[in-house]
């Protein structure tokens, strides 16, 4: 559970924020990878913020981020999904913003990234969280053909 000091956070209807040490690692792994490759500094919204990530360079932000990090190969499900809520914090930040968004997804061989522009989400569907199985939520399914190869792993 995510937590700040002692004082673990819940969403805003009282359920617990679910991430792992591993689960920050792996995000920091990939956030590494990302800056590297694209010239800039990747940072943390606050905790509860619908937006985990931006990145930023010479002091102004260049784009807003989703980052996930799998646990298969890319070529292993044609799609991953992703929340309507993010989807929607994401295109209005970067429209407020004047920034690209962008959905990343680090799999164990590559990864991939697709402007939230391009995900079309006129057809949400309805779906769990393996890890909160009593919370669902409209998810955008997003073809991995869709996505850029930033490269391989």
């Amino acid at each position: 559970m995510l937590s700040t000091g002692d004082i673990p956070l819940t969403h805003i209807d009282g359920t617990p924020i679910f991430q792992t040490p591993q689960d920050r690692a792996n995000e920091q792994q990939f956030a590494t990878v990302l800056e590297t490759s694209w010239g800039c500094e990747l940072r943390h919204f606050g905790p509860l913020c619908a937006i985990d990530w931006y990145a930023s360079r010479y002091g102004r932000v260049v784009g807003l981020l989703e980052l996930r990090c799998r646990t298969h190969a890319s070529g292993e499900y044609p799609t991953v999904f992703l929340s309507c809520q993010k989807w929607l914090a994401l295109s209005f930040a970067a429209n407020a913003f004047g920034c690209p968004a962008l959905y990343v997804v680090g799999f164990t061989d590559d990864i991939r990234f697709v402007s939230i522009e391009k995900v079309d989400a006129r057809h949400p569907m309805v779906r769990g969280n393996a890890r909160e199985p009593h919370r669902f939520e409209p998810m955008i399914e997003v073809p991995i053909e869709l996505m850029a190869k930033l490269h391989a792993l």
